[in-house]
């Protein structure tokens, strides 16, 4: 929005860096073969107001390639107010994207958010994959920058069921319970090429019925460390779920 392209602080921590203005987390488990992967999808938007928080507009993404993890960038946009006196965008071109081993079977899957400064809104969108369903992936809702909005969804089929585990000051948080079900028919729903693993296409066929719970938190601000320390990430505001049953 133009109130997001014009502000120059932020008020409540005037200090801060930068702000995730919002962030959406969904996790779905899908059956390919008859085995369970989850789907991990990501969508961000952050407000970058110092020099300092440029270090947002540098996307990294951890991976495991032991447990068939890959990513799959679906948008990238840097928001920012033109020359002209309006908004204007910069899309990102997906063959800058890049990836670095860090370890024997550990990558980082990297993009720089382009045209990226002072002032700009980036904005991008992510998948992924895993075949790690024993423990989730932890959803983090405190940063070490302001978060005005962040919620994650899970959608869980009946099969399985499983028990959240919190850590950090989670007071705020709210938790919405309901019921999905549709009819997937046999279409393709995920070609794993496009995530850097061997290709193929998964398929699903009939219907699905389950749980869909959702997380949410607002004005999430940086926990404070005392002088000359740090804060531990596990100190951070997250919820991680693990597999308490597999019928």
């Amino acid at each position: 929005s133009e109130d997001e392209l014009l502000m120059t602080d932020f008020e409540v921590a005037p200090a801060a860096p930068a702000v995730v203005l919002f962030e959406l987390g969904e996790v779905t488990l899908i059956d390919q073969s008859n085995k369970l992967l989850a789907l991990y999808k990501v969508h961000r938007r952050v407000k970058i107001l110092s020099e300092e928080g440029l270090e947002w507009a540098k996307v990294g993404i951890p991976f495991d390639r032991s447990k068939q993890e890959g990513v799959r960038l679906q948008k990238g946009l840097t928001h920012f107010w033109g020359s002209d006196g309006g908004p204007e965008s910069i899309k990102l071109n997906k063959k800058t994207a890049s990836k670095e081993q860090i370890g024997a079977d550990m990558y980082v899957y990297k993009f720089p958010m382009p045209g990226a400064k002072v002032g700009s809104v980036v904005e991008y969108m992510y998948e992924f994959i895993s075949e790690e369903i024993q423990s989730l992936r932890p959803w983090k809702f405190q940063k070490d920058i302001p978060v005005l909005y962040s919620r994650y969804d899970t959608y869980l089929p009946r099969k399985v069921s499983y028990v959240p585990v919190f850590q950090g000051d989670t007071r705020k948080l709210q938790r919405f319970v309901g019921r999905y079900s549709y009819n997937l028919g046999r279409r393709p729903t995920h070609n794993y090429g496009e995530f850097g693993l061997s290709s193929g296409t998964s398929y699903q066929q009939g219907f699905v019925f389950g749980n869909v719970i959702s997380y949410e938190m607002k004005d999430v601000f940086p926990l404070k460390a005392e002088p000359y320390t740090t804060i531990p990430e596990d100190n951070m505001a997250q919820i991680s779920l693990e597999l308490a049953n597999l019928r």
